[in-house]
């Protein structure tokens, strides 16, 4: 019996690490043809529009994660991606990059970067002076608005378009139920290009109670060099595919 249960689960967590690894490592390829045709098509010789700074592509890049990981996950009926929520006794409303919901539940929250190159030091609660960074709880308004969060034990979102792709102006708000048992991850496609905020970027989300996760160690979709092969291999050599199986399953 033991040992039958033992076959099914570790079915189930391969299953789990298959999926939520060809979700991730689509979503990375995805991100290098984007800098590939940026690079060619915007900014490269023989341009009659030429583009100088490229595009951020963070926002597109949160969808296009959400949508292979969790589009076909049973484990979640509902993905919200850079969507306002609001908070009871909360005057603002916050914008986490992915919310997770199963059947009016929320059951995780991913906070997704390509890169810690331009993150929002003050959103963080990270200053710079002349000495380097320095981070202060008290000012960590990612952690605050999370603790607001799991306080008020719910929240409300609206649809703000019909199925036509009309603006609904008579959108009703929808209620959420927020328990304090959500997986909270903090992913980070590359640990290259953090010039230093790495160490206190993760104190801040672990202060947040979410866990870090950096994929790729020494590679960069924005790098001419970067070779889809070496991300997989890297990827799943690494913690980051067990901790997302572990995410996927929800």
């Amino acid at each position: 019996m033991k040992d039958a249960m033992h076959s099914t689960f570790k079915s189930i967590r391969d299953g789990h690490v298959r999926l939520s690894s060809e979700g991730c490592l689509s979503s990375l390829d995805w991100l290098n043809g984007r800098y590939r045709h940026m690079k060619k098509e915007l900014k490269g010789e023989g341009q009659k529009v030429l583009l100088g700074r490229s595009f951020s592509l963070g926002t597109q890049f949160q969808y296009e994660f959400a949508r292979r990981l969790f589009l076909n996950n049973p484990a979640v009926t509902l993905v919200l991606v850079d969507h306002p929520i609001s908070i009871p006794g909360r005057r603002q409303p916050i914008y986490p990059d992915i919310v997770l919901i199963r059947d009016g539940r929320l059951v995780g929250i991913v906070d997704v970067k390509i890169d810690l190159g331009f993150l929002h030091l003050g959103h963080y609660g990270i200053k710079e002076n002349r000495a380097g960074y320095l981070y202060s709880k008290a000012d960590n308004e990612f952690m605050w608005s999370y603790y607001d969060l799991i306080k008020a034990g719910k929240f409300t979102y609206k649809v703000s378009h019909d199925r036509n792709g009309r603006k609904n102006h008579n959108a009703l708000l929808r209620e959420v139920v927020v328990g304090k048992d959500i997986k909270r991850l903090a992913i980070v496609v590359t640990q290259i290009n953090h010039h230093g905020k790495r160490s206190l970027y993760e104190t801040a989300v672990k202060d947040a109670d979410f866990e870090p996760l950096f994929l790729l160690k020494s590679c960069h979709p924005n790098d001419d060099r970067y070779s889809a092969q070496a991300a997989r291999r890297e990827f799943l050599l690494s913690h980051a595919a067990g901790a997302l199986a572990g995410f996927y399953g929800i």
